[in-house]
């Protein structure tokens, strides 16, 4: 039995999704529901075993990859680094990466970084649960990014206003 530990609604159905179709290979899964402080306080304790996590969009491959795997200085006090992976080499690579502006260097880097991030991680993408809005048609000036995600400057809640 394995334990999948969840917070958010858009999570705990994407985990029963994956519960029913592992169910079927013979996986038996258990769904744990926590609310978000409960869970972060699990993930910064090393306390978890199968998790939902998500990620932004980002343009830059190295803003991504750093924040799932940069050492921490205390890994039970994890912030982004969930899994508390450290590995130096890794860690100099990804510096590289976010001063590097040459794109066949950029890619060389990126591959390298992809090739240990996958063989050490216990990450594996399986999923995209987009964020839906809903606002009334009064609501004016609120925009996304190019992905549909919620802006936090330049747009979003910030910038919106209610006509009359």
């Amino acid at each position: 039995m394995i334990q999948m530990n969840v917070s958010g609604d858009d999570v705990e159905t994407m985990a029963t999704v994956l519960q029913a179709q592992l169910k079927r290979i013979g996986m038996n899964i258990k769904i744990q529901v926590f609310d978000y402080g409960a869970r972060r306080d699990q993930i910064r304790k090393g306390d978890t075993t199968l998790d939902f996590a998500g990620d932004g969009f980002f343009p830059d491959p190295s803003t991504t990859y750093n924040q799932e795997t940069a050492c921490e200085p205390d890994p039970t006090k994890r912030i982004t680094n969930w899994t508390g992976y450290c590995n130096k080499e890794l860690e100099q690579l990804q510096t590289q990466l976010e001063t590097e502006l040459r794109e066949p260097e950029r890619r060389a880097l990126l591959k390298k970084i992809l090739t240990i991030k996958n063989r050490d991680l216990p990450l594996m993408p399986i999923g995209f649960a987009p964020r839906f809005f809903a606002l009334s048609e009064r609501a004016r000036g609120f925009e996304t990014n190019g992905e549909g995600d919620f802006q936090w400057s330049g747009g979003g809640l910030s910038q919106t206003w209610l006509d009359h």
